[in-house]
C-alpha cells in the first residue's frame, strides 16, 4: 500500500494514507536500513527516507517501509560530513526571511537559492517584521533594496508583519500576506532561520495552533528553536504544507565550484555561451561565457560577496575521510 510520510521520530516513520483517513507507524527493514547513500561528492546522506517521500510498506505493525518512490524534487542543505534531506515532492519552497530580527543575512538567502535550483524546486519568498524598519536609517534603506534585489530575480516575493498584517512602509510594493495565503496550492515546504516567523506562518495557513512560537532572544538577536523536526500537515483545501526546524545556517558542502558558478541565476546564460564542454570555469579562462558575465559585473555587489564566501568555504572546507586529532578537532589530510 502507498503512504506518505508524514514526520521522522528517530527510527520510526509516521505514515500516512494517501487518502488522508489513516496514520500509523513505519520503520526501514533489510538493505533500506543498513545500506546508506551516498550523493555524488561522496558525502552521505543522513536520512534515506525524508518528510514528502512517497513509499510502500506492508500491513504489519510497525509497517515496513519496502520502497520508495522515485522523487520529483527533493532539497537539502550539507556539512562536509552529512547531507540532510530536508522535504521532497514539494511544488515550491517558501522561505521565511525575517527584515530586522532576527536580522537579514542576505548569504543565507543565496546559500538556500543554490540548494532549490540545485534540487530542481522553485523559491517563494515572504519578508516579515517589515514593521520594525527605521527608514530615516541609512542601514534600512539598504534593507529594502535587498528585498527588491530578489524580486528582481523573478522570485515570487511577498512582505508582510504575521502578527498584524498591512502594518508596512510604503517603500516595500510586495504583494502581503493575504496574497500569499490566497497563491497557495500544491505542497509547499517551509523553511527559514530561526525567529524568522516560521511557526506563525504555519499557524495562519493552518488556521489553526499547531506549532508554538517565541520571541527572539533578547541577548544574542537570534531566533529560538521551536519546531524540532519537518512535518507534513494536510491543507483543508487540498495540498499539503511541509514545516521544517529553524535553520541558523545553510551549508552548501554537496556543491561543486562548477555547481555554484552554474546554478548561479545571473551566470546561467553563460553557462550555454562557453566556448569549452565541461568547463570548469577557472578565473582567466578566455572564451568561458561563466567568467565573462563576473567579470561585467553582472552580480549585484551583496550576491558577489555571497558567491565569493561560499566559493572560499568550497576551498577550504574538510573533506570526508578527514581524520581527527587526539583533542577531538577535525584536521584536514596533509595538515600537520
Amino acid at each position: 500500500m502507498k503512504w506518505i510520510v508524514r514526520e521522522i521520530h528517530g527510527a520510526f516513520y509516521s505514515l500516512l494514507s494517501e487518502d488522508l483517513q489513516r496514520e500509523r507507524l513505519g520503520v526501514l527493514r533489510g538493505k533500506h536500513r543498513i545500506d546508506r547513500e551516498t550523493h555524488p561528492s561522496g558525502i552521505p546522506f543522513r536520512n534515506p527516507i525524508c518528510v514528502g517521500d512517497r513509499v510502500q510498506a506492508s500491513e504489519d505493525d510497525p509497517a515496513a517501509i519496502e520502497s520508495v518512490e522515485p522523487r520529483r524534487n527533493v532539497i537539502f542543505r550539507s556539512s562536509p560530513h552529512e547531507i540532510h534531506k530536508l522535504g521532497s515532492n514539494v511544488d515550491r519552497a517558501l522561505l521565511v526571511i525575517s527584515l530586522k530580527t532576527p536580522p537579514l543575512r542576505t548569504g543565507f538567502i543565496d546559500r538556500f537559492l543554490l540548494s532549490a535550483r540545485a534540487g530542481d524546486v522553485p523559491v517563494w519568498i515572504i519578508f516579515t517584521k517589515p514593521d520594525l524598519l527605521q527608514l530615516n536609517e541609512e542601514e534600512d534603506r539598504q534593507i529594502v533594496e535587498y528585498v527588491h534585489l530578489y524580486e528582481s530575480l523573478g522570485i515570487r516575493c511577498f512582505c508582510d508583519n504575521l502578527t498584524e498584517p498591512g502594518s508596512r512602509p510604503a517603500e516595500i510594493t510586495l504583494p502581503g500576506l493575504a496574497d500569499l495565503l490566497q497563491s497557495l496550492d500544491g505542497t509547499t515546504l517551509l523553511c527559514g532561520p530561526s525567529g524568522a516567523g516560521k511557526s506563525t506562518l504555519t499557524n495562519l495557513i493552518l488556521m489553526r495552533s499547531v506549532q508554538k512560537t517565541s520571541h527572539t532572544s533578547g541577548s544574542t538577536g537570534k531566533g529560538r528553536h521551536t519546531t524540532t523536526s519537518s512535518q507534513l500537515f494536510p491543507l483543508e483545501g487540498g495540498g499539503f504544507l511541509i514545516d521544517t526546524p529553524g535553520i541558523k545556517e545553510w551549508g552548501v558542502a554537496h556543491l561543486s565550484r562548477k555547481d555554484i558558478l552554474e546554478l548561479t541565476q545571473e551566470l546561467a546564460p553563460g553557462v550555454e555561451n562557453c566556448q569549452f564542454r565541461n568547463c570548469e570555469h577557472m578565473p582567466g579562462t578566455d572564451g568561458c561565457g561563466v567568467i565573462e558575465l563576473l567579470e561585467k559585473g553582472v552580480l549585484a555587489p551583496s550576491r558577489r560577496k555571497s558567491l565569493d564566501l561560499i566559493l572560499e568555504e568550497r576551498h577550504l572546507r574538510i573533506r570526508p575521510g578527514d581524520y581527527k586529532k587526539a583533542t577531538g578537532r577535525l584536521r584536514p589530510k596533509g595538515v600537520s
